[in-house]
């Protein structure tokens, strides 16, 4: 007498294999969650990085080294960095403004955005410009 339907065995494998490609979904879309979630924060970086820019090329040339000092990170007390960009979005976010040279004519000036991401992993981002007298 033959019966039909599955044995244990079949269905023991069947789910095996289901959990297997759910498992490994849920691990994609992990990581998709994860990638989605730097490239906004790295584009909150950018634009927190170009505020500090304008702010930088706005500032008369004799006065970018006392207003933004060399190394310091988010900024003198009176002019802290957070004010100019409109404040820290970022998981512990600092903003730092350095200078290859300070007295160099034209002026190289680095400005460096690092924060901790989802994972708490450390973040940075750095530009460039040139500022001449």
């Amino acid at each position: 007498m033959k019966t039909k339907g599955l044995s244990l065995i079949e269905l023991l494998v069947a789910a095996f294999i289901a959990s297997f490609a759910i498992g490994a979904t849920m691990i994609c879309f992990s990581h998709v969650y994860y990638l989605s979630d730097l490239a906004k924060d790295t584009t909150v970086a950018v634009s927190d990085i170009r505020d500090m820019m304008e702010k930088i090329w706005s500032t008369p040339f004799e006065f970018i080294a006392s207003n933004f000092p060399n190394g310091d990170a988010d900024g003198p007390t009176d002019t802290e960095y957070n004010t100019i960009v409109g404040g820290y979005n970022l998981n512990n976010e600092h903003l730092r403004v350095d200078y290859t040279n300070p007295v160099a004519d034209p002026l190289e000036i680095m400005i460096t955005c690092t924060w901790t991401d989802l994972r708490g992993r450390a973040q940075t981002m750095q530009l460039a410009t040139f500022r001449t007298r």
